[in-house]
């Protein structure tokens, strides 16, 4: 296990990982350090490490309690350039998480505000604790919620609206309804549905779920139904003709589990 100062990273013997935001005493707040921290540790995992799955989650009382005041208070100070810098950092780090070629499940509990709430709709997965508060809360700073827009439109749809505009509080059922929590639980249960999913997401062949992702993008990016429609023929008859799909057909006909797969599964 690597310790550091705000993040802790643990990978273990089934090739999951685990990211853990470490500032318990801000509320998991972040600050340009910290950002700089988990950039460095998912193109780490990406290049190096490549995990079956990655599960984010936090330390202490809450998941992510959005900006560090005291780097809100420092960038009050700063220069364009400089602002422009910070917020080039922050979306190097929704970008990279949103693209990871293999499935993340974020746990959110406590407080999830403001860019909290976009680490979360750059997750494949989000199990959120009944008690869970959220809020895209930059508006009632004089701020916007500018660079996790994309992400956090595309979770939430249309209400997103209300709440980048009011920055209310909402609950982990209302982000249900909304899409962009897509399971709330007890707390005492929670690591029975963490292991569950990953569990889930393990039966899942690693190389088709880096496809599936990146067809993901692809698919909500392309104009057109006839360019949709060559992409995705000529994708299935690549995958087809794969090493990896082979041996998934193979497994199912012959009634075993395929190699990527659990034991037992």
């Amino acid at each position: 296990m690597e310790i550091e100062e705000s993040v802790i990273f643990d990978i273990n013997s089934h090739h999951v990982a685990t990211i853990t935001l470490n500032r318990p005493h801000l509320r998991n707040a972040f600050d340009e350090i910290m950002i700089q921290k988990l950039i460095s540790l998912l193109c780490d995992l990406k290049e190096n490490h490549k995990p079956r799955v990655l599960i984010l989650r936090g330390n202490g009382p809450a998941f992510c309690a959005g900006a560090d005041l005291s780097w809100m208070k420092r960038s009050a100070g700063f220069s364009k350039s400089q602002n422009l810098e910070d917020a080039r950092q922050l979306a190097v780090l929704m970008e990279t998480l949103d693209t990871l070629p293999f499935p993340t499940i974020t746990y959110a509990h406590g407080a999830v505000f403001g860019g909290g709430i976009g680490l979360l709709a750059c997750s494949d997965l989000v199990i959120a604790a009944e008690s869970t508060l959220l809020a895209l809360s930059e508006t009632r700073l004089g701020l916007v919620p500018a660079v996790i827009s994309p992400y956090v439109l595309r979770s939430m749809g249309p209400l997103a609206r209300r709440y980048m505009l009011s920055g209310e509080r909402f609950t982990a059922t209302q982000a249900q309804h909304m899409g962009l929590v897509h399971e709330v639980v007890d707390a005492m249960d929670s690591e029975y549905l963490i292991y569950e999913n990953v569990t889930s997401f393990l039966k899942g062949g690693p190389q088709s779920q880096a496809i599936i992702k990146q067809m993901i993008r692809d698919v909500e990016s392309v104009e057109t139904h006839e360019e949709t429609q060559r992409m995705t023929i000529q994708l299935i008859a690549d995958v087809r003709s794969s090493e990896e799909a082979q041996k998934g057909l193979l497994a199912f006909f012959e009634k075993t589990s395929p190699k990527w797969a659990p034991e037992g599964s």
